[in-house]
């Protein structure tokens, strides 16, 4: 298990080492058993992009994306973990 405060701020590559940004937010399905379902980013302009958990892996300093990855939106019976705190 991985705690919020050790994601938040992680720096987010695509496979060619294309910096997008940091982890600024998580999206998540408000079950018994909440299950992350996005990543929000901050990219360096201040855009927002999110991101499937799906196209996500942990590397040493932070994430690695396809380099194809696809930016999705929030879906309704998704929760923003920053907002919902």
């Amino acid at each position: 298990m991985q705690y919020f405060s050790e994601l938040s701020g992680k720096k987010v590559f695509t496979q060619d080492k294309n910096y997008i940004g940091k982890v600024t937010d998580l999206l998540f399905l408000p079950n018994e058993t909440p299950l992350v379902t996005k990543f929000i980013v901050k990219t360096p302009k201040g855009n927002t992009v999110i991101i499937s958990d799906q196209e996500v892996r942990k590397n040493g300093i932070g994430f690695i994306v396809n380099n194809n990855y696809k930016q999705e939106n929030k879906a309704e019976n998704e929760v923003s973990l920053l907002n919902k705190l």
